[in-house]
């Protein structure tokens, strides 16, 4: 009898726990997530397409177009799309927090090429932006070729997502042009959140994004 009890409270206890963990994936799944904005520009930036930036993310080509028109949906553009050479260098850091000079202009996003002692798996794009105030010049910088992305829970390799060149490139816009952080998930109490909410194009795991708009801000008045 006393054995069968514990089995019994086992079970109980192992179903309850299956359970809870099933409604915090749903709750994950299907409550509002956030995106914070963490800065913004005055005014519309300029897009400048350096020279030196890959084929595959130059002007006129299918996945800059499809970036950009992503966030014009979302109220968010340009001022204008240039291309030519970026000879302005500004100070960045990569992962490390080792200094390395990327290509910038004032009231500008540049577009350029990674260069490649930053550049790692893990991260497939960088914005490079002011880190407080107002947004006054970005830089995203991507690779030449995009191949796999490493999931940076697991540190093993995984497929990129449909369309992942404009996602890479809508994404940094997203930090670059919006000025915002990255999606964070459900809020749990008074201080927790569930992870980064999947599909969405502020995931901070190239994998893991996709075109989902959920919480993003609008822009200033300014900008309408």
């Amino acid at each position: 009898m006393k054995i069968k009890t514990q089995k019994t409270i086992g079970l109980i206890v192992g179903l309850t726990f299956t359970a809870v963990v099933l409604v915090m994936i749903v709750y994950g799944l299907v409550a509002p997530s956030k995106t914070p904005v963490e800065t913004t520009w005055e005014s519309p930036p300029v897009l400048r397409v350096c020279t030196d930036a890959p084929e595959w993310a130059q002007s006129g080509g299918e996945a800059l177009d499809q970036a950009v028109a992503f966030w014009i949906e979302q109220g968010w553009r340009f001022k204008a799309i240039e291309k030519g050479p970026c000879p302005n260098l500004c100070t960045g850091l990569d992962e490390a927090g080792k200094e390395f000079q990327i290509p910038c202009e004032e009231g500008t996003v540049t577009l350029t090429a990674l260069p490649g002692s930053v550049w790692t798996e893990e991260h497939l794009g960088v914005c490079v932006r002011p880190d407080s105030g107002t947004i006054t010049w970005g830089a995203v910088g991507v690779p030449e070729y995009l191949d796999t992305a490493i999931n940076w829970d697991t540190g093993e390799a995984e497929f990129l997502p449909k369309d992942a060149e404009a996602i890479v490139l809508a994404h940094e816009f997203g930090h670059c042009l919006a000025g915002l952080g990255h999606n964070i998930g459900a809020p749990v109490g008074g201080c927790a959140s569930m992870d980064s909410k999947p599909g969405h194009i502020m995931h901070p795991v190239t994998s893991k994004t996709g075109w989902g708009n959920e919480g993003l801000a609008e822009p200033p008045d300014s900008w309408k």
